[in-house]
């Protein structure tokens, strides 16, 4: 069993540099490559590369207004997250996002779930925001499961609200 320092020295020992330049200007962008499993408060430096295992959209009934987009996310180790993203953001999001294809997603924010329904097993929600990024990725370069359900009791269901 790994513990939350186990996690972390992982984390660390995956980074990756990327340089970008600009004009003469060169500038040093660290983004550490993670799994969903490694996620805890928010860190602009994560780079999380996962599958739209669900999309949908809440909608207001009475204005009919998108107010969120919503995702289960998932990564190569079968993790799950849940996603959102509101109303006034779905626009400036460039790539269209695609129930089933594969992106990297940078720079986003994340919440711990205190109270109410959990729609994956994570204690922790992403918030993707007017600066988060997402990249699509080819399919062939990345090997993260479809779906991944998880069954329980229903004497259990009370305990995920």
């Amino acid at each position: 069993m790994s513990t939350k320092s186990d996690s972390i020295k992982t984390v660390k020992d995956r980074y990756t540099l990327s340089q970008e330049s600009f004009s003469k200007k060169s500038t040093m962008v660290r983004e550490v490559s993670i799994d969903i499993r490694d996620i805890g408060r928010t860190n602009f430096e994560w780079k999380l590369t996962v599958r739209i295992m669900l999309l949908w959209k809440e909608i207001n009934e009475e204005t009919k207004e998108i107010t969120y987009m919503h995702k289960i996310l998932i990564d190569k180790n079968g993790h799950k997250i849940h996603a959102k993203l509101n109303g006034p953001n779905i626009g400036r999001i460039e790539v269209p996002l695609t129930e089933g294809k594969i992106y990297i997603i940078i720079k986003f924010k994340t919440w711990e779930i205190n109270k109410g329904y959990r729609y994956a097993e994570y204690d922790y929600q992403i918030y993707l925001q007017q600066y988060s990024k997402l990249e699509f990725v080819e399919e062939a370069t990345k090997t993260i499961p479809m779906h991944k359900f998880d069954f329980v009791n229903y004497s259990e269901v009370e305990s995920y609200i």
